[in-house]
């Protein structure tokens, strides 16, 4: 897995914890704000 994500281990980093935490953290927070 390291080895196909070695070109940008900073994406790596940003594409594997906002998208799952923030999205799943934040779309319960938008639906009640909502």
């Amino acid at each position: 897995m390291l080895g196909t994500w070695s070109p940008s281990p900073t994406c790596m980093r940003v594409c594997t914890s906002p998208p799952l935490a923030p999205a799943v953290s934040y779309t319960p927070v938008l639906t009640s704000y909502t």
